[in-house]
């Protein structure tokens, strides 16, 4: 008979072992008698024993805990098996998502994650199975039993035995952020609407017409308000008339818009558009009297922002909404300092146009002066600078550049006053003394007027180089080919074609096809052919085809 017992013996140097004896009962034997004991030391065994159920019990001891806590915690607390599975789901899921702690249970990671959410999450789990990670937090989105979103934080820890490194869970600690987000977005929107504010005043300065002041006006207003669309009416002549539009106006609008000017708007409104006072009025107020032609039904909400220049009532802005929207502060609060800035971008533009209507009869008036000097053609001085300008924008002249080739038309001839009568207004052939007096007009003219620093380049270069030819032959620099300015080269074609089609003292006027074909002989000797086509083109639009048949051209 064999026994075995595990027990505690007292070493010599006083400390406890633990000895494994296994004893065989021997007194049967005839030829040794007596029990026989066998012992073995098994402390580490019994220690690691030992430690593995106080591991366990600490563990359940601390899953009890952590089941206590996450019970009467107030954020969500979710436990999850190593295979993703849901094992445990704290009680107040039902507030935060609406669900059961029992409807929760057995579910993925990704149960009711926001699907744009999930390539962050899935990548943490699936960073976990490689490697011993920290906390780490998210923020992402879950799908509520009632379908709405809702924005939450989540700090992910997974759970590992302390003796074998062995994943056993991983915990989630998830809290309700919706009233952090919202507070995010809403400073997120101010400083957008900050931005778009800045943005605004900055393409105020870029526009310049009235047109384009009132449109940018209307389109960015509908971005910052709670307007869906817009319309601005002219009152500069004492009636309304329809200037512009934004945002999508429903069918009902369309029609009605055409007649604004003839509702009978309200007494309040009108007094509030003399004072030059935006003028908000609810859905349940009333706009016109008697109520009501306008269509409420479309627009519902509206504001009538009355834009004042030089003191009188310009343009009435009206922005509207076919929601019953709740007009905010933030929104009442600006279009009246939009108005007070269209206002002033208005009577800056007003007094723009006025400057370039002055400088434009200025530089005309120049240009008929040196056209009765020179004893010119009439109409020399109109007909050039219509030409160059339809010739420059098919040529792909605009904006400023277009301008700048048109005064150069005007000026061309500048230089003219600064030759001798005797010499400019001579009847008869001029000596090569006198023409080479004649060809220093394009650098005087230069001269005169490369001071001025409102005149641009390209008016300096008609100035300065209308009189070289595509060839190398003209003056007063000799120019070749593409070396001499496009804006030169542009007006060269208009000035030979006018002076053909023009009788003048030593010859008679040709008719235009006899110019355009002295034009076809020059293109690429005198004149850049591709400009002189184009010319052509221009003519043809407007005279048929023009025949060949031309006369010798005379200077």
């Amino acid at each position: 008979m064999t026994d075995t017992a595990v027990r505690r013996f007292l070493h010599r140097d006083g400390h406890w072992v633990w000895l494994e004896c296994v004893g065989r009962d021997l007194r049967g034997h005839e030829a040794i008698g007596g029990i026989l004991v066998n012992s073995r030391d098994v402390s580490a065994r019994v220690a690691a024993e030992q430690a593995r159920e106080a591991s366990i019990r600490a563990l359940e001891e601390s899953e009890r805990n952590f089941r206590r806590l996450a019970d009467h915690s107030t954020d969500l607390v979710r436990q999850y098996a190593p295979d993703g599975r849901l094992e445990y789901c704290s009680p107040n899921v039902r507030d935060l998502l609406g669900y059961s702690s029992e409807e929760m249970l057995s579910a993925g990671p990704f149960h009711l994650v926001y699907e744009d959410d999930r390539p962050a999450l899935q990548q943490a789990f699936e960073r976990r199975f490689h490697r011993r990670s920290e906390l780490e937090k998210f923020e992402y989105r879950l799908r509520h039993k009632d379908g709405s979103l809702v924005w939450v934080e989540t700090t992910f820890k997974a759970v590992y035995d302390p003796l074998t490194g062995k994943e056993l869970a991983f915990n989630g600690t998830t809290r309700d952020i919706r009233q952090r987000k919202q507070a995010q977005l809403e400073v997120k929107a101010q400083l957008n609407r900050y931005r778009q504010l800045l943005d605004f005043t900055a393409s105020l300065e870029q526009r310049t017409t009235r047109l384009e002041l009132v449109q940018e006006v209307l389109h960015k207003c509908l971005f910052l308000t709670e307007y869906d669309y817009a319309c601005a009416f002219d009152f500069s002549a004492g009636h309304l008339a329809l200037l512009a539009s934004a945002g999508t106006l429903p069918p009902a609008l369309t029609t009605s818009l055409q007649d604004f000017q003839q509702l009978p708007f309200a007494e309040p409104v009108c007094t509030a558009l003399r004072r030059r006072e935006a003028y908000f009025i609810a859905p349940d107020a009333a706009l016109l009297s008697p109520p009501e032609a306008l269509p409420r039904a479309h627009w519902r909400s509206v504001c009538l922002l009355p834009i004042a220049q030089e003191g009188d009532l310009s343009v009435i802005l009206v922005f509207g909404t076919d929601q019953d929207a709740a007009i905010s502060q933030e929104t009442r609060q600006l279009l009246p300092t939009v108005a007070a800035r269209l206002s002033r971008a208005l009577e800056r533009s007003h007094h723009i146009e006025q400057l370039n209507t002055s400088r434009e009869e200025t530089l005309r008036a120049l240009g008929l002066a040196l056209e009765y000097r020179d004893y010119e053609t009439k109409g020399h001085t109109d007909r050039v600078v219509d030409f160059t300008e339809r010739l420059g924008r098919a040529l792909g002249f605009g904006g400023d550049d277009l301008d700048a080739l048109r005064w150069g038309a005007f000026l061309h001839d500048t230089g003219k006053v600064a030759i001798p009568d005797a010499i400019l207004l001579k009847p008869g052939q001029l000596t090569p003394e006198e023409w080479a007096v004649i060809k220093r007009h394009p650098t005087i003219g230069y001269e005169m007027l490369h001071h001025i620093p409102s005149l641009p380049p390209i008016t300096l270069e008609v100035v300065l180089y209308h009189q070289e030819r595509w060839n190398g032959s003209g003056y007063p620099k000799g120019l070749s080919g593409s070396d001499i300015p496009l804006a030169a080269r542009v007006f060269a074609v208009v000035d030979v074609y006018d002076a053909l089609t023009s009788a003048r003292p030593y010859k008679q006027a040709w008719t235009p096809a006899q110019a355009a074909e002295q034009l076809r002989r020059e293109a690429g000797v005198l004149l850049d052919e591709r400009v002189v086509q184009r010319f052509l083109d221009l003519l043809a639009l407007e005279e048929g085809p023009l025949a060949p048949g031309a006369e010798d051209h005379h200077e």
